[in-house]
C-alpha cells in the first residue's frame, strides 16, 4: 500500500526550547507551543505544508521520526500487520480529527502514519439562485 506523502518529522531534543530556537534565528523557521491529545507539550511548525515538531527526546528515542500521510489508517494496520510489521502501540487520537500509530522499519527505525479526517464540503457563502424557465 503506498502512502500519500510525508506528513511531518519528530525531532527529538534534550532541551526542545534551545532546538526550536536555534532553527527561528538560524533558518527563520518559527514554531510555537503545542498542546493537543494525549501528546505532552512541544514546538511545532509548517514549513511548505511539512509539519516539524519538536519533543523532549525520552531515552533512547530516534533523533528524527518521519510520519507519513495515509488514507486509510485501520487499512495500513492491517496490510503492515499482514508483513508481520507490528504496531508499537494502539492508535493515538491526537485530536482535531488526526489518528497516528507507530512502527519499526527493518532496520528497526521508527516511523509513524497518520490520518487526517477529511474537511467537511464548505458551502458557498452565495445562495443559489435556479433560473426560472419561462420558455422564452
Amino acid at each position: 500500500m503506498k502512502v500519500e506523502k510525508l506528513s511531518a518529522l519528530a525531532l527529538h531534543s534534550k532541551n526542545p526550547a534551545q532546538l526550536a530556537a536555534f532553527y527561528q534565528e538560524c533558518l527563520g523557521i518559527t514554531f510555537e507551543l503545542a498542546n493537543h491529545g494525549p501528546m505532552r507539550s512541544h514546538f511545532e511548525a509548517d514549513l511548505g505544508g511539512l509539519h516539524i515538531a519538536i519533543l523532549k527526546a525520552a531515552k533512547h528515542a530516534a533523533p528524527v521520526v518521519p510520519t507519513f500521510h495515509v488514507a486509510d489508517l485501520e487499512a495500513h494496520l492491517q496490510f503492515l500487520s499482514a508483513r508481520a510489521v507490528a504496531p508499537l502501540h494502539p492508535i493515538i487520537d491526537l485530536g482535531q480529527g488526526k489518528r497516528v500509530a507507530a512502527f519499526r522499519d527493518s532496520d528497526l527505525r521508527p516511523f509513524r502514519l497518520i490520518e487526517l479526517a477529511k474537511a467537511p464540503p464548505t458551502r458557498s457563502s452565495t445562495p443559489c439562485v435556479a433560473k426560472s424557465n419561462t420558455g422564452m
